[in-house]
Parts: structure tokens; sequence; C-alpha cells
């Protein structure tokens, strides 16, 4: 005798769209950070010790790896804000 299993149901919850001006407001007064998508506002989990360790590494070894170059290179941390329009 095999048991007939009904597909589970999933809900989503509706999301809400913004515009890049409300998310940016909003970002402002926000106590944790959020990334912007598609005028979605989507929360971002706190970073661990081990990924804040790996970035700044990172970020120490590109600000060395481009003091050697001879173009204007900016390596910025990891808290910047960057804006793709094409994304």
């Amino acid at each position: 005798m095999t048991k007939e299993v009904s597909p589970k149901l999933i809900l989503h919850k509706p999301t809400c769209k913004y515009t890049l001006e409300e998310y940016l407001r909003k970002e402002a007064n926000s106590t944790h950070k959020h990334e912007f998508i598609n005028g979605e506002i989507i929360k971002m989990p706190n970073a661990r010790y081990s990924h804040n360790l790996i970035a700044m590494n990172i970020t120490i070894d590109l600000s060395y790896q481009t003091e050697k170059s001879d173009k204007n290179y900016q390596i910025l941390g990891f808290d910047q804000k960057i804006y793709f329009p094409s994304l």
C-alpha cells in the first residue's frame, strides 16, 4: 500500500515595490543593512567574524597591489553602497 503525499503549500509574503529614493530614505534611518534589488528591500544578515577577517585581508592585499600600479584605483570598504544602474 502506497501513501499519497500531497505537495506542500508554499506561501510567499507579498512584496512591496519601492523606488530607489524610498529605499535610500528608509536605509538612512535603519539599524540594519538592506539590499535593494528590482524594487524590493531585502534585509542582509549580520556578518560573522570569519567574513570580516577575510574581507579585511582582501582589502589590505588589494590596496597593497594597487599601490604598485600606475593607474588610479580606489579600494573601498565592504560597507560602501554602490549603485549599478545596468543591473
